[in-house]
């Protein structure tokens, strides 16, 4: 599988169901755009989600394999205290994305 390396990569970015995307330890400071918990608007930064979904901690490096999944009616925020980050509300999209393990 091809492997992407970027922090503003967006799911809305691939056409692919399945992809992996590099993510260097600064990302989670490039920007604060995340919309859902565990699922997430597909225009959501990939790299600042897997910080707050716990994929990553805060300035580390990995891996990260996302799934393109079908759009939800809503997304619900979630705001991580002991990490300082937020994600927001949002309604409804057409598609979504979420972390693998593989």
């Amino acid at each position: 599988m091809a492997r992407h390396e970027s922090c503003l990569l967006q799911g809305s970015d691939f056409n692919q169901q399945r992809f992996d995307v590099q993510c260097s330890g600064h990302c989670f400071l490039s920007t604060d755009s995340v919309w859902g918990t565990g699922i997430y608007a597909d225009h959501s930064y990939i790299c600042r989600a897997a910080v707050q979904n716990r994929r990553l901690g805060k300035f580390e490096d990995g891996i990260i394999h996302v799934e393109i999944i079908e759009g939800q009616a809503s997304y619900n925020s979630t705001e991580r205290v002991e990490s300082h980050l937020l994600s927001k509300s949002h309604g409804p999209c057409h598609r979504s994305f979420r972390f693998t393990d593989e």
